[in-house]
């Protein structure tokens, strides 16, 4: 009679045959999912500082100087519902202050520690420009592009909802 404890060398194999083609699947899945919650992490912290730049600007809007020899046509659109949007044409003009995140944090609204990316860990240009523009409405806009932030959410900066500049006011 044969001595039946233990596991034959086909059945190893086919264990660890199995263990790899689940490990096949199974990496490259849990990597996209860390990825994507990196992204989701920097959207974050980028809408975040939009907040904190909105707040500056609400907080200091009384004394910007405003450039008003150039005016910057601006579509602005409110979306009623999905169907229809309601917009309309009215001039924007930029404000000639030179504001930087190194304003904001400054003013304590966000802290030096916490300017940086959470998706590349890069501490981010507190000398980056912000680009203030206030519309005949005295409804005000920013954009800014920071490096620190990855390719995936970098653009040209953020412009206040539903807001299309038309012309650039030269």
């Amino acid at each position: 009679m044969l001595n039946e404890k233990g596991f034959t060398l086909i059945e190893v194999l086919m264990v660890i045959s199995i263990l790899g083609v689940i490990l096949a699947i199974a990496i490259p899945s849990g990597y996209n999912y860390y990825e994507t919650s990196k992204n989701k992490t920097e959207q974050i912290f980028i809408g975040k500082l939009n907040r904190i730049v909105d707040d500056y600007i609400t907080l200091k809007a009384s004394s910007f100087t405003l450039d008003k020899t150039n005016s910057w046509d601006v579509k602005k659109c409110s979306i009623a519902d999905e169907a229809e949007a309601y917009c309309k044409l009215v001039k924007a003009y930029k404000v000639t202050d030179d504001v930087t995140f190194a304003n904001i944090i400054n003013e304590q609204l966000i802290s030096e520690s916490d300017f940086i990316s959470p998706k590349t860990n890069i501490k981010c240009n507190k000398d980056s420009l912000i680009e203030i523009y206030q519309d005949e409405d005295l409804v005000n806009y920013f954009r800014y592009n920071l490096d620190c932030v990855s390719d995936d959410n970098r653009n040209s900066g953020y412009v206040y909802n539903s807001v299309t500049f038309l012309t650039n006011g030269e």
